[in-house]
């Protein structure tokens, strides 16, 4: 833990409780002191051994997504988990700006071809004007859909609830993935992995985004549930994802 935050934590909790911090790097492992803590903070947790920690009680994720833990089956009774929802939010805005503006200028084709030593002139068009599909509208979804509007893109959004959001010109349901991927200039998905959303979207989605030049790449086959990042489409969409 930095030493500002733990300075942090031990003024506020000053008079009220005591406060020894440890660290471990072992996700695995439990060591003596965590046997004597009542609160765990971290992202990778000794969920095999966790009931060996008796005196604990709360455990805080410093991630947004709890996914990498499910089932809950190994938390002991008692215990509350808590997580870092709308922490990262600000940062992960960043990103996706930064990876739209990168996408749309079409800078995976540029460095491809700068590490082949191949010149090639690409083209491509201003992002105002051009259309984002927003997978999840949670806390880092609606920095993303906001930052799209402040780039002049026409938003649409994917909601479970079909909450409105601020940000977002027309919004649906996740059953209706079929009739907007179809308008997607690019696709982000900020929405949490979990079994319902796992392999939200397949080979028969990927073939429906339009064939533009320019679009991106997507890393693995289920790039949709993992990450939250713009990803967009490059090739024939019939082949599948590939990595620039």
């Amino acid at each position: 833990m930095p030493a500002r935050l733990a300075r942090q934590a031990e003024t506020r909790l000053r008079g009220r409780h005591r406060l020894v911090i440890t660290v471990s790097e072992d996700p695995t492992g439990v060591t003596p002191a965590m046997r004597d803590a009542q609160v765990l903070v971290g992202f990778r947790l000794p969920t095999a051994r966790i009931r060996e920690l008796t005196r604990l009680r709360w455990i805080h994720l410093v991630s947004a997504g709890a996914d990498h833990l499910l089932p809950f089956d190994w938390l002991p009774p008692g215990v509350t988990v808590t997580n870092s929802s709308g922490v990262h939010s600000e940062l992960a805005g960043e990103y996706a700006t930064a990876a739209l503006l990168m996408l749309n200028a079409r800078m995976p084709s540029h460095v491809t071809n700068q590490r082949r030593g191949h010149w090639e002139q690409v083209f491509n068009s201003p992002i105002r004007g051009k259309t984002v599909l927003v997978i999840g509208l949670g806390a880092i979804g609606g920095e993303v859909a906001r930052r799209a509007k402040g780039l002049g893109l026409t938003v649409l959004g994917v909601r479970r609830s079909r909450r409105p959001h601020p940000s977002v010109d027309a919004l649906y349901g996740p059953s209706d993935l079929a009739r907007v991927l179809p308008r997607a200039s690019f696709v982000v998905v900020s929405a949490p992995l979990t079994f319902e959303t796992r392999q939200l979207l397949g080979p028969k989605e990927l073939d429906l985004l339009p064939r533009a030049p320019g679009s991106s790449t997507c890393p693995e086959p289920d790039w949709s549930t993992r990450g939250r990042w713009p990803t967009g489409w490059s090739g024939a969409p019939s082949e599948g994802p590939s990595s620039t």
